[in-house]
């Protein structure tokens, strides 16, 4: 049996349910200061949003921008406040980028759009946000990793950035950190396990049309990076099988300063983005502990 529209927005109505009571349990957002609903389209819509938080100690004048996750179809930029401490407890600032996910009638463009819109806000309004400099690392989690590596091969490529239809003004991060990502998007979103109704709420229209597609995939722009990437997967990530592609292309590119870390665990709750939405997990700690060594690696700070 084939995957439904309907059975696409049961799943969208639990997981943001899910969300919702994860939410109880966060650390006091008050634990930093921060800057909230941050409308960077000016159009009043909550989801062209982003959020700003500063670190207290040791400020490293880095700012890690983050791209939350969600199936496309649904995510919220202040899910990912506790995986934003992590850096911030080492004096990174955190800013969560949030999105107009798909509901049929949008597509991977639109989402993509959503987050260089942001991006270019973001680096127009530094100084006014307290930002103090310009240097940025790059995160994403599951639909959240392939807008950010797709952002990532566009600022190291005017032929990519172009191809998108999106230009990007004065952004280029110094590392990209991905945590269990989409990477083979024409891939997935040609997928037959599902009917035309349910693969149009996920990927919107034009799902069918694989030179599209290819626009806006990670895998067909690889050779395009130049910036250090590190990627994180596990047993139990459903779609491991797309950061294992992406670790076997980047075998096959030792010029792209590169680590791979897939954990091997028994234990089912270390599944996918585990390290996001469940920092109390010994595994995850090994994930987000491996992230910070992978920027005092590759960044002067």
């Amino acid at each position: 049996m084939k995957v439904t529209k309907l059975m696409w927005k049961m799943v969208k109505a639990y997981c943001i349910r899910l969300n919702a009571k994860r939410r109880k349990g966060f650390p006091s957002f008050d634990l930093y200061e921060h800057r909230f609903d941050v409308n960077y389209a000016g159009d009043g819509n909550d989801k062209h949003c982003l959020d700003i938080y500063y670190a207290k100690e040791n400020r490293k004048n880095v700012c890690v921008v983050d791209i939350h996750g969600g199936a496309y179809i649904f995510g919220d930029r202040k899910d990912n406040y506790p995986f934003g401490t992590v850096f911030l407890e080492e004096g990174y600032d955190f800013v969560s980028i949030d999105y107009v996910p798909n509901d049929g009638s949008r597509g991977i463009e639109n989402l993509y759009g959503d987050v260089v819109n942001a991006i270019d806000f973001l680096t127009a309004h530094l100084e006014g946000f307290g930002l103090t400099s310009d240097r940025f690392v790059l995160t994403g989690d599951s639909a959240g990793g392939h807008l950010a590596l797709l952002l990532a091969e566009a600022c190291c490529s005017k032929e990519v950035e172009e191809g998108t239809g999106f230009l990007i003004s004065s952004f280029k991060p110094e590392a990209v950190l991905l945590n269990c990502p989409v990477y083979n998007y024409t891939h997935i979103a040609g997928k037959e396990n599902a009917t035309k109704g349910a693969n149009t709420f996920l990927y919107g229209p034009r799902f069918e049309d694989y030179d599209f597609l290819d626009k806006y995939s990670p895998h067909a722009h690889i050779d395009a990076l130049s910036i250090p990437l590190f990627v994180s997967t596990c047993n139990n990530d459903f779609i491991r099988s797309e950061a294992l592609r992406l670790q076997n292309d980047l075998e096959k590119r030792p010029f792209i300063a590169s680590e791979f870390l897939d954990l091997q665990s028994e234990n089912k709750k270390v599944a996918h983005v585990h390290n996001v939405t469940d920092l109390q997990l010994e595994e995850s700690k090994v994930v987000n502990d491996a992230m910070l060594r992978f920027l005092q690696k590759h960044l002067s700070v």
